[in-house]
Protein backbone atom coordinates (compact mmCIF):
# COMPACT_ATOMS: atom_id res chain seq x y z
CA UNK A 1 0.00 0.00 0.00
CA UNK A 2 2.79 2.47 0.87
CA UNK A 3 4.46 1.63 -2.45
CA UNK A 4 1.31 2.60 -4.37
CA UNK A 5 0.96 5.97 -2.63
CA UNK A 6 4.65 6.76 -3.02
CA UNK A 7 4.55 5.91 -6.74
CA UNK A 8 1.51 8.14 -7.22
CA UNK A 9 3.36 11.01 -5.54
CA UNK A 10 6.44 10.49 -7.73
CA UNK A 11 4.37 10.37 -10.94
CA UNK A 12 2.47 13.54 -10.07
CA UNK A 13 4.72 16.49 -10.86
CA UNK A 14 2.33 19.06 -9.35
CA UNK A 15 3.17 20.80 -6.10
CA UNK A 16 -0.04 19.62 -4.36
CA UNK A 17 -1.63 16.20 -4.17
CA UNK A 18 -4.46 15.38 -6.57
CA UNK A 19 -6.98 15.01 -3.69
CA UNK A 20 -6.35 18.60 -2.58
CA UNK A 21 -6.56 19.94 -6.11
CA UNK A 22 -9.91 18.17 -6.65
CA UNK A 23 -11.20 19.52 -3.33
CA UNK A 24 -9.98 23.03 -4.19
CA UNK A 25 -11.67 22.93 -7.60
CA UNK A 26 -15.01 21.95 -6.04
CA UNK A 27 -14.71 24.77 -3.49
CA UNK A 28 -13.80 27.20 -6.27
CA UNK A 29 -16.92 26.11 -8.18
CA UNK A 30 -19.08 26.79 -5.10
CA UNK A 31 -17.47 30.22 -4.67
CA UNK A 32 -18.40 31.20 -8.20
CA UNK A 33 -22.03 30.25 -7.61
CA UNK A 34 -22.44 32.19 -4.32
CA UNK A 35 -23.04 35.89 -3.89
CA UNK A 36 -21.54 37.78 -0.97
CA UNK A 37 -21.87 41.06 0.81
CA UNK A 38 -18.42 41.86 2.16
CA UNK A 39 -17.46 44.24 4.95
CA UNK A 40 -13.75 44.53 5.54
CA UNK A 41 -11.34 45.96 8.08
CA UNK A 42 -7.64 45.44 7.25
CA UNK A 43 -7.27 41.63 7.07
CA UNK A 44 -10.60 40.71 8.71
CA UNK A 45 -13.56 40.07 6.45
CA UNK A 46 -17.20 39.36 7.24
CA UNK A 47 -19.13 37.59 4.54
CA UNK A 48 -22.88 37.27 4.50
CA UNK A 49 -24.48 34.77 2.17
CA UNK A 50 -27.84 33.04 2.39
CA UNK A 51 -28.50 34.61 5.79
CA UNK A 52 -25.34 33.29 7.46
CA UNK A 53 -22.43 35.53 8.42
CA UNK A 54 -18.90 34.13 8.55
CA UNK A 55 -15.75 35.93 9.70
CA UNK A 56 -12.50 35.32 7.84
CA UNK A 57 -9.02 36.36 8.94
CA UNK A 58 -6.62 35.97 6.01
CA UNK A 59 -3.56 36.76 8.12
CA UNK A 60 -4.17 33.83 10.50
CA UNK A 61 -5.88 31.59 7.95
CA UNK A 62 -9.04 31.19 10.01
CA UNK A 63 -12.77 31.21 9.33
CA UNK A 64 -15.74 30.99 11.67
CA UNK A 65 -17.01 27.93 9.77
CA UNK A 66 -13.80 26.22 11.06
CA UNK A 67 -13.11 24.37 7.76
CA UNK A 68 -9.86 26.24 7.07
CA UNK A 69 -8.43 25.55 10.55
CA UNK A 70 -9.55 21.93 10.58
CA UNK A 71 -8.55 20.82 7.10
CA UNK A 72 -5.70 23.19 6.24
CA UNK A 73 -7.45 24.08 2.98
CA UNK A 74 -9.23 27.44 2.57
CA UNK A 75 -13.02 27.12 2.69
CA UNK A 76 -15.28 28.80 0.14
CA UNK A 77 -15.33 31.96 2.28
CA UNK A 78 -11.53 31.96 2.46
CA UNK A 79 -11.16 31.38 -1.28
CA UNK A 80 -13.53 34.26 -2.01
CA UNK A 81 -11.76 36.63 0.40
CA UNK A 82 -8.30 35.67 -0.86
CA UNK A 83 -9.52 36.32 -4.39
CA UNK A 84 -10.76 39.77 -3.35
CA UNK A 85 -7.36 40.47 -1.74
CA UNK A 86 -5.54 39.34 -4.94
CA UNK A 87 -3.85 36.41 -3.14
CA UNK A 88 -3.62 32.99 -4.77
CA UNK A 89 -5.57 30.60 -2.50
CA UNK A 90 -3.29 27.69 -3.46
CA UNK A 91 -0.43 29.41 -1.61
CA UNK A 92 -2.49 29.23 1.61
CA UNK A 93 -2.99 25.45 1.52
CA UNK A 94 -1.14 23.64 4.30
CA UNK A 95 2.29 22.21 3.49
CA UNK A 96 1.08 18.78 4.61
CA UNK A 97 -0.78 18.42 1.30
CA UNK A 98 2.32 18.82 -0.87
CA UNK A 99 3.68 15.94 -2.91
CA UNK A 100 7.02 16.21 -1.09
CA UNK A 101 5.29 15.46 2.24
CA UNK A 102 3.41 12.57 0.66
CA UNK A 103 6.66 11.11 -0.68
CA UNK A 104 8.30 11.43 2.74
CA UNK A 105 5.35 9.82 4.54
CA UNK A 106 5.28 6.79 2.29
CA UNK A 107 9.04 6.45 1.71
CA UNK A 108 9.58 3.38 3.88
CA UNK A 109 8.18 0.22 2.35
CA UNK A 110 5.88 -1.60 4.74
CA UNK A 111 5.74 -5.34 4.21
CA UNK A 112 2.77 -7.01 5.87
CA UNK A 113 3.42 -10.28 7.67
CA UNK A 114 1.14 -12.99 9.04
CA UNK A 115 0.60 -13.50 12.71
CA UNK A 116 0.24 -11.34 15.80
CA UNK A 117 3.91 -10.29 15.84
Amino acid sequence: MSYTYREKAYKNQARLTSWVMDNYESIKFMVDSLTYRVRTTHHHFQMTSYGRTDSVNIEDGTCSCRWWQTMGIPCEHGVRVLGLANIDPITRISEYFTNDRCKAAYEPIWIPIRGIE
